[in-house]
């Protein structure tokens, strides 16, 4: 049986002269058809000399990687191994029309999808321990995942990092999953829907981590109301209304990735 998800895993030979970014969108060529995808996550970079796996923030020219392509459809493909013609892919840049990047499926669907928070039947992705870097070569700020882990429900986080750093008692709002996270001595304790969450007078983070600004009930709620509105999520004053980065965040100098 084919599989018809939204996410895959791919390797990727990357040959744009732009660089390929977490968010980037591209078309993806499969056979005849045309879908469009984002890359969600780069997983690791490959060095083509040793075979090491290497976290990276960007890939360029030439690159080979693991990465994770969200569809905004669902569309039918397959792992590579076992239907070669509908494990191959290619990435068009939407601005260009050129190609890209070519690759193969590695993983399909629930397979693919890494989630960072499971519990009472509750999945939720999360970039709260993800590490904030700028790029002193490419003089910009670059978001890079060290470590993949699922947590669940009794296990102890990792509430200090090099660019963050949350207290043992918070919440995390996971919106787009519509899913809250309890964490209470430094351990995941509960995972709810976000309709039933309540405002337990702790801390509260989004699902990236940046403190939310809320003290009572009424106003998580109006908070969460407003979430919900498509077009505030790319309104910058809503942000600075609601959101802080730098309560237990901070972005730290680095020259190479590579090293990380």
């Amino acid at each position: 049986m084919i599989d018809e998800p939204n996410t895959y895993i791919s390797y990727l030979l990357y040959i744009d002269d732009e660089p390929l970014e977490v968010g980037n969108e591209y078309l993806v060529s499969l056979g005849t058809k045309q879908v469009a995808a984002t890359v969600t996550d780069i997983q690791y970079q490959i060095d083509v000399n040793s075979g090491e796996h290497l976290p990276a923030a960007e890939l360029g020219k030439n690159s080979i990687a693991l990465c994770t392509l969200h569809f905004q459809t669902p569309v039918v493909m397959d792992e590579f191994r076992r239907h070669k013609t509908l494990g191959e892919l290619i990435l068009i840049n939407r601005v260009s029309n050129m190609t890209s990047a070519c690759g193969v499926v590695e993983a399909v669907g629930t397979t693919a999808e890494q989630h960072s928070f499971e519990g009472n039947g509750l999945k939720a992705h999360g970039d709260v321990f993800d590490e904030f870097y700028y790029n002193v070569e490419g003089l910009k700020v670059d978001k890079i995942r060290p470590n993949r882990t699922t947590f669940n429900i009794g296990d102890s986080l990792s509430l200090a990092g090099a660019s963050y750093n949350y207290p043992a008692n918070f919440d995390i709002l996971v919106v787009r999953d519509k899913v809250a996270i309890e964490v209470r001595d430094g351990k995941l304790v509960n995972i709810v829907p976000l309709s039933e969450y309540v405002y337990n007078d702790v801390p509260v983070v989004n699902g990236r981590g940046f403190a939310i600004q809320v003290n009572s009930a009424d106003d998580i709620k109006q908070f969460i109301a407003e979430s919900s509105d498509d077009a505030l999520q790319h309104d910058g004053a809503w942000h600075d209304k609601w959101l802080r980065f730098e309560t237990y965040r901070k972005i730290i100098f680095h020259d190479s990735f590579w090293s990380i």
